[in-house]
């Protein structure tokens, strides 16, 4: 099991449980649901992704990207635009 940098939870910090919830995700998504390149797996993703920002929204604790990944965001979802373009016939 890869090292987490995750601290250990305190008393009530929703921030740092959301971070621990968003590992233990990433690790189930590495293990059980590879992506798949729009498929199923992606496609459970996606909803994943979409229910925990609706979470975190509601406890006031919403992910605050940086410059850089707003950048890497903006970019696989041309990626994704692209692959889909590119593989409908």
């Amino acid at each position: 099991m890869p090292n987490r940098t995750v601290p250990p939870l305190t008393n009530w910090n929703l921030y740092q449980a959301k971070e621990v919830i968003w590992d233990a995700l990433h690790m189930a998504r590495e293990d059980i649901l590879p992506p798949d390149s729009n498929g199923p797996n992606d496609d459970y993703w996606e909803n994943v992704c979409t229910a925990m920002a609706w979470l975190q929204e509601a406890a006031g604790c919403e992910e605050i990207m940086d410059e850089d990944e707003e950048e890497d965001d903006e970019y696989r979802k041309y990626q994704l635009d692209w692959m889909e373009s590119n593989t409908k016939d």
